[in-house]
């Protein structure tokens, strides 16, 4: 049987339930990570952990949000999140982080995050996106910034 929660419950039960130190699994919501996260096709599975490192996909409270992005860098104690669909940073503290993907399942198919092939997809993609980002960035500087002032 299907249940319905309003968002702040859903996430609230989620928030007691990691802070006891057990998993709990939902369906993303929301296209934000796509090609990995299809929306309400991928179950994800979370769970907590000492420390987080690049490319982990974590949630974590932002304002008065729930997100799940990949953690892209650390740098001075802030973690930079962004969806793999999106193009803008979340900067947060440790503080706000609840649990990092550690397994999903989508079509059936689980995946746990540490898989060599799944690592090895994500790298490539994220290569191929940095790769995008630079020749955007080049095509709007080169057409936006080299107009003549008159």
């Amino acid at each position: 049987m299907k249940k319905v929660f309003n968002n702040q419950d859903f996430f609230d039960t989620i928030i007691d339930v990691l802070n006891h130190e057990e998993s709990v699994s939902f369906f993303v919501k929301g296209s934000s990570m796509n090609p990995f996260f299809l929306n309400q096709q991928t179950e994800v599975f979370i769970r907590t952990k000492p420390f987080y490192q690049p490319k982990d996909v974590c949630l974590f409270k932002y304002g008065q949000k729930v997100l799940l992005h990949r953690l892209i860098r650390i740098k001075n104690g802030m973690y930079f999140f962004r969806g793999d669909h999106l193009y803008t940073y979340e900067k947060v503290e440790k503080e706000a982080i609840l649990g990092y993907v550690y397994q999903m399942k989508t079509n059936e198919k689980m995946t746990r995050s540490i898989q060599v092939g799944y690592r090895l997809k994500v790298n490539l993609y994220l290569f191929y996106k940095k790769c995008k980002m630079i020749i955007r960035y080049i095509y709007r500087g080169v057409r936006y910034g080299c107009r003549k002032k008159r």
